[in-house]
């Protein structure tokens, strides 16, 4: 399991409230805000899922916990997760402000390392997706995705592969900046049957939503 402790000693002015629709948010300069690919994410989970009750959820990469909050909303067992230590602060006291921390743990850790195999219903991810050759940023930039955006993604079908039951939904966002090609295969060698893709024009590039559900 990773951790990044980069942020322990902060001053409680950093942190400032927000309004986004119904929910109030906390948020953290070094945590991710809510953007466009959030919002994108948080809309399209009714396109893709009927109900969560009582099904067991995770979501790596919650930055500030909005999809988390909406997961939670539908009823699920919630597992949402961040390497950052203030993002996992932020979405846990989100949970609360918004009185959906029942049935919710927030872990600091990398993507599923920590989850027992076969028991997840879905995992919902907005991971970093854009691509970057260079080697001397922060790896735990919001939106480094490595050479060509797709190295957490990997990371993130491999861990859906060992942690999803059989017929479990994996839903994530990337761009058509990312390897679309690369992200295909994956899917297709680690036994998942890509469902469908929603996409949204955002002018210079678009978001695209990836619903794939395991096989074998």
């Amino acid at each position: 399991m990773g951790m990044l402790l980069k942020y322990i000693h902060v001053d409680k002015d950093e942190f400032r409230l927000i309004k986004v629709g119904c929910y109030e948010l906390l948020l953290h300069p070094s945590v991710y805000p809510p953007s466009e690919d959030t919002f994108f994410l948080f809309d399209t989970l009714d396109f893709f899922i009927n109900s969560l009750k009582l099904k067991v959820v995770a979501e790596p990469c919650t930055g500030s916990g909005l999809v988390s909050i909406r997961i939670a909303s539908l009823g699920a067992n919630l597992l949402a997760s961040d390497l950052n230590f203030l993002a996992c602060y932020v979405a846990k006291e989100n949970l609360k402000k918004n009185t959906l921390y029942y049935n919710v743990n927030v872990v600091c850790g990398n993507v599923l390392d920590f989850v027992r195999g076969g028991s997840l219903s879905y995992i919902v991810c907005n991971p970093p997706y854009l691509p970057d050759e260079r080697k001397d940023l922060d790896r735990f930039l919001w939106w480094n995705g490595g050479e060509d955006g797709v190295e957490l993604i990997e990371k993130l079908i491999a861990s859906a592969k060992n942690t999803l039951k059989r017929g479990g939904g994996l839903l994530f966002l990337a761009s058509n900046l990312t390897n679309l090609t690369r992200i295909k295969n994956l899917l297709v060698k680690s036994g998942f049957s890509l469902k469908q893709t929603v996409a949204k024009d955002l002018g210079e590039e678009q978001l695209i939503v990836f619903y794939s559900t395991k096989e074998s």
